[in-house]
């Protein structure tokens, strides 16, 4: 009897899990129907191809021919494994697409390359129909990183300008849509690193790290910041982009100050720096 009990356990489990597994592929695959451009269509492009996808497995192709300067289209399959997404155009010679899907927002899809030997994904950013002009309300995680803030090595020009025990002063605000979300400012000895997250919601998401120490009237210090990186999660907690920034310094040649904006609408980033020379 204990037997056949662990036994109905077991098989109740195994189904629970099931269901689970199909609950997480029925979410994805629900996100994903509908139309999706190859081009923001805030941006007016004069031609915008696109994917349609059904709920019963349908993937529609649809691209600008310039001969017949009109729309073509082809019918094809698609199915999940998880994340994982592969369609199938059977019309003429067949193709297989594999990737990645990875939600940017609720109105962004990003196709990923996948680690699958020899297959080949339709990489890109697609945006749902009709909604992509909208204010972005998803939430996203901006996380940055550096090696160590200290004074620059034996070599350089300006080696032996700052005490080894003197604090370097840097300062870092997040910022949404112009409007600071958090700043920090950091007043330490040589030697430590910054590491901060924050959430931040809205079209256009920022960071920006800088020598407060800077001062173009004098040359009075030698800071290095070594491997600033930023990288940006969603929701769901996947990194849906990672950049390195370089490095800060205060010598003869000088970058003070930069600035990471990331435009969640059309998912494209941009880095902007200061810079000094004496």
């Amino acid at each position: 009897m204990k037997k056949n009990f662990l036994a109905l356990i077991a098989f109740l489990s195994i189904v629970a899990c099931s269901s689970d597994d199909d609950s997480v592929l029925s979410e994805i695959q629900s996100q994903l129907i509908g139309k999706w451009y190859f081009e923001n269509p805030s941006t007016n492009p004069e031609h915008n191809n696109s994917f349609t996808f059904t709920s019963n497995g349908t993937v529609t192709y649809t691209n600008w021919n310039p001969n017949s300067e009109s729309y073509i289209s082809e019918d094809g399959s698609y199915s999940f494994d998880g994340d994982i997404m592969t369609m199938t155009f059977p019309e003429g010679v067949t193709l297989t697409f594999i990737q990645k899907v990875v939600f940017i927002s609720e109105n962004i899809v990003e196709f990923q390359e996948t680690d699958i030997s020899g297959s080949t994904a339709y990489v890109g950013d697609y945006f749902r129909e009709g909604e992509v002009n909208e204010s972005n309300n998803d939430e996203l995680t901006i996380i940055i990183d550096t090696g160590n803030v200290m004074n620059s090595s034996w070599g350089s020009s300006c080696y032996g300008l700052s005490s080894s025990t003197e604090n370097i002063n840097t300062k870092l605000t997040f910022s949404s849509d112009g409007e600071i979300v958090n700043d920090f400012n950091y007043s330490m000895p040589p030697g430590y690193q910054i590491d901060e997250e924050q959430t931040v919601s809205g079209d256009l998401v920022s960071v920006k790290l800088e020598l407060t120490d800077f001062d173009p009237q004098i040359l009075n210090k030698d800071i290095d910041i070594y491997d600033i990186n930023v990288s940006i999660e969603n929701e769901q907690g996947e990194v849906i982009l990672n950049e390195g920034l370089g490095e800060l310094y205060y010598c003869t040649d000088s970058r003070y100050e930069v600035t990471f904006t990331y435009n969640v609408n059309d998912n494209t980033f941009s880095i902007d720096e200061q810079t000094y020379s004496f």
